[in-house]
This record gives C-alpha cells, sequence and structure tokens, in this order.
C-alpha cells in the first residue's frame, strides 16, 4: 500500500541517517569527558579517485558525505607525495631561515609566520616561480617544490573532475561581464587563480592569561584549498624534521561543535571554502548533496629556538574575470580594489587584512570593514597582481600557458614569416584579457576584439514568448522529453528549451529535435560515456543542424548562410582543448542517417534525422542511451551555446509502433514539382524556411518540403547582419542523391 510504501522509505531514510551519522562518529574520538574531541577526516584513495569515471558507488558516497558533512577530506596514495612533502617542507624551512626571503606577520598570540608565496595558472611552464626565493638557501627548495607543486596539481586537477562529475548543478556556475560562461567546476578551476604558498610558524613562549587562537574560527573565501599537514623541522646543517605538528587545527562541524583534526600526514588535505557554498551550492538542482564550507581555526604552541611549523597550501580561487554574484564587480577587480585600499588609505582606517589559513580573502565584520567587503594580506595581493610568465615556446594566452607549436606559432615559425606570436580569437582580433576562444598565432594584426555580429532577428520578437509547444508537437512520435533549464529572466530555472521526441522502426530512430530559439545550431548525440571531459561532451558523436554548410566554415567567417545551403550531418567533436568547432567541423563520412530534415522559422527551430548509428558508434535502439543536446540560437560563427544544453537519458524502445508517421509523406518523389514561376512564397521577406526537409545520401542533400502533391524546398537563408534580404531557391524531390527520403 502507499502506506507501507511510505513507511519504507522513511525507515530507509532513517537508517542512512544512522548511517551517516555513524560514519561521521566514528571518525570522532574524545579522550576524556574535559578534552575536545578529536576528529580524523575521512581518507579517499587517490588511485580511486582519479579513476573518476569508475568511482565505485560506495566512494562516491563517502566523498559526498565527508564533503556534506565536515567539509574536509584528505587523499592518501599520491605518487610521490610522502616523501616530497618531507623533502619540500625541510627546504623551505632552510630558505626561509633567509631574513630576506618572503614576508612576515606577527599574529596577536606572538606567533611568527613567515611566507613564501606564487601561484599556477593552466599550462606549461603555469607554475610560477617563487619570486622571494632567490638567496642561495633556497637553491634546494626552489628543485624540489617544482616537483611537489606538479604532483599536487595533478591531485588537485583530480579531485575537481571527480567533483564536477558528482554535483547536478544549473548552469552557468559563473559568467564575465561580456557573456562568456564557466558551465561547470572544471571550467571555473582550469580559469582560477590558484595561490601557492609555504608558511613557517614559530613561537617563542606560551602567553601568560588564556589561551588564545593563532587563527579565529573563519572560512576560506576560496573553492577550495589543499594542503598538506604541518611539519615541525628544526635548524642548522642537521635539520631534522617530524611528524608532530606543534599546532591545534581545529573545524566547526555542522551541529557547530569544535572538533581537533588529526591528519594523516603523508596524505593531502582538501578542504572546501566559501565560493563553494557561494557558486555551487546555490545552483544545485533537487537531489544533489551539498558541499559545506568548513569553518577553521589554528592555535600554535610554543616551539623551540630554531624549530618551526612548515605547511603549504594551495588557494583555489575564483577567476579574475568572472562576476561576483548580485554585483557589476568581477572577482578581480574586488581583489584589486582591497588591494588598493589598503596602499591608500591611512593605516588607522586602512581594512583590516585578515590573516586566514588559506592566505587568500575573506569577508568579515569589524569596526573598520563592513560585512562582505574583501580583504588581501599584503603578499598574497602581491602575487596575485604580478604578471605570470610561461615556460619558453609557451605563450601565456587565455589566462593560461598556451603551448606555440601544438598552434604552429613557435617563434621560429612566425620569425620565418616576418609575423609576430600574438594571441588572438578566431577572427583575428587580439586577446582583450577576458574569457572565450584564444589561442597563439603568427599574426601583426593590431585589431581589437570586437562581438560576434549577431542574426538581425535576434533577440527574437516578443510574439515567440508563447507558441514553441505548439511548434514542438510530439505528434506522430511515441516519446519524447522535454528538455528543461534556465529562464529567460536569468533568475528561475525550469523552463522548457527544447523537445527531443522519438520512435524506432526497423532497428532505426526517428528522432526530431525542437529548439526554442533562432536556427544558429543545434545538435543532438551519444555522450563520450570512456572519459570525455567537459562531462562526456569531448569525443562525443552528434548529429548536428546548421543554416549553412559545415564544409566552407571558417573560423574567421563563421558559416556562409546566404552561398550555401542548411545542412543536417554528424560530427565528432574534438577532444581535450578541442571543442571549438573550427576543430571538428568537417563532417563524419560516410554519413549513417538514412534520412534528414530542418525546420526554422522567425522563432524556433527543429532537426530531424532517422539512423542506427551515429558518426560510427550504434545507438542502443532495444536499451538505453546517454545523450547530449546543445544548440545556439544568436549568431552564425556555431559560437557558445550558453544553458542551451544538457544531459539525459532515453530508453528507446519504449513503443516501436508509431500512430502516426512523423512527417506527412516518405520516397523520393512526394508528388509533382511546382512550375519554375510558382514562387510566390519567395517573396516572403521572413527569411525562414518553413518544414524543409534534407535527404542524405553520399554526401548529398535533397531539400524538400511534402505538403501533399507538391515537393517544395523554401531554403530560405537566416539573415545575417548587411543581407540585403533573403534568397531562396526551388528544388525538386529528384535531384540527384543516393537517398532522397524524407522525415
Amino acid at each position: 500500500s502507499a502506506a507501507q510504501r511510505s513507511a519504507a522509505q522513511a525507515g530507509r531514510t532513517h537508517a542512512r541517517h544512522r548511517t551517516r551519522m555513524a560514519t561521521l562518529a566514528g571518525l570522532l574520538a574524545f579522550t576524556s569527558a574535559a578534552s575536545v574531541a578529536s576528529f580524523k577526516p575521512q581518507i579517499i584513495s587517490f588511485d580511486t579517485l582519479s579513476q573518476s569515471r569508475s568511482f565505485a558507488s560506495d566512494a562516491h558516497q563517502l566523498l559526498a558525505e565527508a564533503l556534506s558533512n565536515s567539509g574536509i577530506i584528505q587523499l592518501s596514495n599520491i605518487p610521490q607525495f610522502a616523501a616530497l612533502r618531507k623533502e619540500v617542507l625541510a627546504s623551505a624551512h632552510t630558505c626561509l631561515s633567509d631574513n630576506s626571503v618572503g614576508a612576515s606577520h606577527i599574529f596577536e598570540d606572538g606567533t611568527l609566520r613567515r611566507t613564501i608565496a606564487s601561484l599556477t595558472v593552466t599550462g606549461p611552464g603555469g607554475a610560477q616561480p617563487f619570486a622571494d626565493a632567490k638567496s642561495s638557501r633556497c637553491d634546494k627548495f626552489n628543485s624540489v617544490s617544482d616537483k611537489f607543486r606538479a604532483v599536487a596539481d595533478e591531485a588537485v586537477r583530480a579531485f575537481t573532475t571527480t567533483l564536477t562529475s558528482m554535483l547536478e548543478t544549473d548552469v552557468p556556475l559563473l559568467t564575465t561581464p561580456s557573456g562568456y560562461a564557466f558551465s561547470t567546476l572544471t571550467d571555473v578551476v582550469d580559469a582560477a587563480e590558484q595561490l601557492e604558498h609555504f608558511h613557517a610558524y614559530s613561537k617563542s613562549s606560551s602567553p601568560t592569561g588564556p589561551a588564545t587562537s593563532t587563527l579565529d574560527l573563519h572560512t576560506d573565501q576560496g573553492l577550495f584549498i589543499a594542503f598538506a599537514p604541518g611539519m615541525l623541522v628544526g635548524s642548522g646543517a642537521s635539520a631534522s624534521s617530524t611528524s608532530t605538528d606543534m599546532a591545534d587545527f581545529t573545524i566547526a562541524l555542522p551541529d557547530k561543535t569544535e572538533v581537533n583534526v588529526v591528519f594523516d600526514e603523508d596524505s593531502l588535505v582538501i578542504m572546501l571554502g566559501q565560493a563553494m557554498e557561494n557558486v555551487v551550492v546555490s545552483r544545485l538542482r533537487d537531489g544533489s548533496f551539498r558541499p559545506r564550507a568548513a569553518p577553521h581555526a589554528l592555535r600554535m604552541k610554543p616551539t623551540a629556538t630554531g624549530e618551526a611549523r612548515l605547511w603549504y597550501g594551495r588557494m583555489v580561487l575564483p577567476p579574475s574575470t568572472a562576476l561576483v554574484d548580485n554585483s557589476n564587480q568581477t572577482y578581480g577587480e574586488a581583489r584589486d580594489a582591497a588591494m588598493q585600499a589598503a596602499k591608500s588609505s591611512p593605516r588607522s582606517s586602512r581594512p583590516v587584512l585578515t590573516p586566514s589559513i588559506g592566505c587568500g580573502f575573506h569577508a568579515e565584520k569589524s569596526e573598520k570593514a563592513s560585512a562582505g567587503t574583501l580583504h588581501l594580506e599584503p603578499h598574497a595581493a602581491r602575487v596575485l597582481s604580478t604578471e605570470s610568465t610561461c615556460a619558453e615556446g609557451s605563450l601565456m594566452c587565455w589566462h593560461r600557458c598556451m603551448d606555440q607549436a601544438e598552434f604552429d606559432a613557435t617563434d621560429a615559425q612566425c620569425a620565418a614569416q616576418n609575423l609576430q606570436v600574438q594571441c588572438v580569437n578566431p577572427r583575428d582580433q587580439l586577446w582583450p584579457g577576458t574569457h572565450g576562444d584564444y589561442f597563439p598565432a603568427c599574426t601583426n594584426t593590431t585589431a581589437q576584439e570586437t562581438p560576434i555580429p549577431k542574426f538581425e532577428e535576434y533577440p527574437r520578437d516578443s510574439t515567440c514568448a508563447a507558441g514553441f509547444d505548439a511548434f514542438a508537437s510530439t505528434e506522430g512520435y511515441a516519446s519524447s522529453i522535454d528538455l528543461t533549464g534556465p529562464c529567460a529572466d536569468g533568475t528561475s530555472t525550469g523552463c522548457l528549451l527544447a523537445r527531443f521526441m522519438w520512435n524506432v522502426v526497423n532497428g532505426e530512430i526517428e528522432a526530431k529535435l525542437a529548439f526554442d530559439g533562432l536556427f544558429g545550431w543545434l545538435a543532438v548525440g551519444l555522450e563520450n560515456t570512456g572519459g570525455g571531459g567537459y562531462e562526456g561532451m569531448n569525443g562525443a558523436h552528434v548529429v548536428m543542424g546548421l543554416p549553412g554548410s559545415a564544409r566552407t566554415y571558417t573560423s574567421k567567417l563563421g558559416l556562409d548562410v546566404n552561398g550555401t545551403e542548411p545542412s543536417v550531418a554528424e560530427h565528432i567533436i574534438g577532444g581535450a582543448g578541442l571543442s571549438a568547432f573550427r576543430h571538428w567541423h568537417e563532417p563524419y563520412t560516410p554519413s549513417a542517417l538514412s534520412a534528414a530534415g530542418y525546420e526554422a522559422t522567425d522563432c524556433y527551430t527543429a532537426m530531424s534525422f532517422r539512423a542506427s548509428s551515429i558518426a560510427g558508434w550504434p545507438i542502443n535502439v532495444t536499451g538505453t542511451s546517454h545523450l547530449i543536446w546543445a544548440a545556439n540560437g544568436e549568431d552564425s560563427w556555431v559560437n557558445y551555446h550558453g544553458a542551451n544544453r544538457a544531459h539525459f537519458t532515453v530508453e528507446w524502445a519504449t513503443d516501436h509502433s508509431p500512430p502516426t508517421p512523423p512527417i506527412s509523406c516518405y520516397g523520393t518523389n512526394c508528388g509533382a514539382a511546382p512550375d519554375d514561376d510558382d514562387d510566390d512564397d519567395d517573396d516572403d521577406d521572413d527569411g525562414v524556411s518553413a518544414g524543409a526537409a534534407a535527404g542524405i545520401g553520399a554526401g548529398a542533400f535533397v531539400v524538400g518540403l511534402c505538403l501533399g502533391a507538391l515537393a517544395l524546398a523554401l531554403l530560405g537563408k537566416r539573415k545575417a547582419p548587411g543581407d540585403e534580404g533573403k534568397q531562396a531557391r526551388t528544388a525538386t524531390a529528384a535531384e540527384p542523391a543516393v537517398n532522397s527520403s524524407a522525415i
């Protein structure tokens, strides 16, 4: 009965709750009734984490529970990490023993902290050198730290990939003022500023009076921080290290209980910050677990003369060009403003530069700073304001170091053509320091970036708001799925963006994707479940509809929507780093589509096709398939899809017998062709193609509109800026083609 099912569900929920609490309780230990509990964060093996696609369900649950409860985990068994940690922290102590190296700060409890800092950007040579570590005492540190940072980088990216696959969020997570979107957590972290610090803490004696914290309870403002547990290091030529931390590291659990954390010294710790809640949690879909920022504090214990507690941390900050939520200010501008305020204000009125374990920036309330104000420590501000450098043979481009050879733009190649190496967009315009599609190229261009031209019909007329459901009628299709997402108002979600519908007939699918937007491009296909980046987009096999020929596409001019016909074809999306259409615009051959077509109006677009495979991958017509879809209705450059994209799963064989054919006729000849002068519709200046269908075979398209006894194709072109008006031609279904059946 319903009551029994409800009771059973409640029992399962209660059991899961007991299990979760037992898991958390199992990590807590009390040494005595009067002492603070100790807490050991959940340990996740790096071997398991790095195989994110096969990440076991039990490990998935442990990771989700740890990040939603304590907000902190430990990654164990990272290759080379344990040995490199000891070596790099010991050499950092030697380096910082030179008083000319790094920055110093004295806390209220008397703790002295010495710091050397740098940052890492994505790409070759992206780990920036430690500018302060130029003393001869730092030679070993500089050598060992390169190896250690590379190991930490691999672990951070593996964690990011796995966490991205676990989160179910609305998109985008962040945007830039120009509209570039960071859709996934991986996108955000790839573009993030990643501050790296080596700290040496020392404290001469215990203060008189009540014990005070070195760092009070707070949450870091980054997305997360990866750090190596502290290690006590001695002084002199015979400097020794010990696992003794010489500090109490405390976190607050969800019930506000404060516990002392016990770390596995050979693990890399990852702790979530406030930006994870601000950026990710606010966009989570129902049913997804909720990552939690971990409030934490530090209390140093006295150290002997010459000893120090050494610590390494890597704080992942939101991209500098991304907009702060509910603000017209970017994260970079907010940090710059805080830095300038600290420099220019009288000391008595300067914002409080609150030190934090992550040493990035964070908000606090005080008499000198309003709530929510960003505060930077001086050394962090200096690192962020320093221009990044890259390894020889790579160029700082698109906020990362890009290998020039991959783009045939080495110094030698460009010099041989009397050209410069510059960072440009596909239209040969200079990188303005924002996010988008940029790469190294041999060019002497001086052109500044301009917006990609939009369709004349964009934005659409307000009358388009109410007609999509009728346009996307499922009549003739046995099954359908509504594809929803963020609404046009930008504040709500769950709006109908597209509709996918299908039949299964004679081992093939007859499918149609209807999109609530203009005909810029639309695509649907098989997700790359074998490990493709961007959640299976890279390497996916798709059917794609375009308002012009893909074969004549150029990244500088886009699609030729006036001189070429619309097309529906199979494509394989490029791999990692090759997502831009210019890398994979050539259609897949030989085509497996037995028929295909499109329909476009001044409001909406639809694409139909029939196939048993897509670009060589068979469709499991008797089972399920994991699909992706995306579309753009703004321009003819096959540009970014924005929020018009999603993953979804279909069970194809829900009904093998469609009630009626999806289009009114099939075959190579639906009736007599009209006379050449029967072109009343050609005079309509509406720039649309109504109900056109394209049969595909041997690379040829036959376009026809089956209206009773007529086979008329109105190949209306989407009007790009400067188009003098629609041109159209008529074609009969008898034009040469191997297969000209229409859907």
